[in-house]
């Protein structure tokens, strides 16, 4: 601000008029009017009578404190200052956020994981839009203490899964059934002795029986430690352990959300692509309580004689 705009801005504030400040400096009231239009300035003698009056520095004033002030604020080191200080801010949020994404996801990954009965039931139901057309799949994965069962189905057929794997871990045993609309019956598609080599054979039933493996349908995967750091440090997942959900936002793909029940086993996933009206979902349902399987057995398929099958030569 210049002195002009200052002292009419001052006079006015103490309730002055130009005659009234005129006569405490000493003046004429057309030389006040002059200084106040920026025609004159007044003698170094005029500028202490007046900073005494409105108890304000010369510098003040005339407006040199002012321009001092911004001459450094428009000094180079000082805005690299701010600057530095502004980033600084930025990443310490950032840092927070992840950590607290970090901790969050550990907490979710160790209740999840906790997850260790050795008979469950779960069903998925797989609805996906291709190009404006509906699609939808069930899933049924079933283990009772050794056995296990999986069935699929299509979408138009909930009574009848079009595919059936069974697997007796005791005995070593694994088929699978595949329904044959032209045979009108099931078909031995795979067992056991056409699944490949001892050593295939046995990883297959050590996968089985490894509950682990199968928690994949169900919780958090078991993140490293690495993996963990890896997903908190990315700016475009977010993790709200309140809401038991993790959202991924991802650049010209789309966006990702995964939602989890109250023992952090995953529940659904949704999935949306960017500027298409193509879509992914997956709803997925728990039976995990023991005393539910305490008086059920798994038949297997080849025996129960619930399943029309025909034996082929693998």
């Amino acid at each position: 601000m210049k002195f002009y705009e200052k002292l009419f801005e001052l006079r006015k504030k103490e309730g002055l008029s130009q005659e009234e400040l005129a006569e405490k400096v000493n003046v004429s009231r057309q030389t006040v009017s002059k200084w106040e239009s920026g025609q004159s300035s007044p003698e170094m003698d005029k500028l202490l009578i007046l900073s005494h009056l409105f108890n304000i520095s010369i510098d003040e004033l005339v407006g040199k404190q002012k321009d001092e002030e911004k001459k450094k604020d428009n000094n180079p080191s000082r805005i690299k200052y701010k600057s530095l200080k502004i980033v600084i801010i930025l990443l310490l949020i950032y840092l927070t956020i992840a950590i607290f994404k970090y901790i969050s996801l550990t907490i979710m990954n160790n209740i999840g994981n906790s997850f260790n009965e050795e008979s469950y039931n779960i069903m998925i139901n797989n609805n996906a839009n291709t190009d404006g057309k509906q699609i939808t799949n069930y899933y049924n994965f079933i283990k009772i203490r050794n056995k296990v069962l999986e069935k699929y189905y299509y979408m138009d057929n909930y009574e009848k899964p079009y595919q059936i794997v069974y697997i007796d871990l005791d005995k070593n045993e694994r088929y699978e059934i595949t329904y044959s609309e032209e045979e009108g019956k099931y078909i031995l598609t795979e067992d056991t002795k056409s699944i490949g080599n001892e050593v295939e054979i046995e990883e297959l039933f050590n996968k089985y029986r490894n509950l682990n493996d199968f928690k994949s349908y169900a919780v958090v995967d078991k993140y490293s430690i690495v993996d963990k750091i890896k997903m908190s440090l990315n700016p475009f997942l977010l993790v709200n352990p309140f809401a038991k959900k993790i959202v991924i936002t991802m650049p010209f793909i789309g966006k990702a959300v995964y939602e989890y029940n109250n023992d952090f086993l995953l529940s659904r996933v949704f999935i949306k692509y960017k500027d298409s009206e193509d879509s992914f979902e997956e709803n997925i349902s728990y039976d995990y309580v023991p005393d539910h399987f305490k008086n059920i057995e798994i038949e297997n398929p080849m025996e129960s004689g619930e399943y029309e099958i025909k034996e082929t030569n693998n």
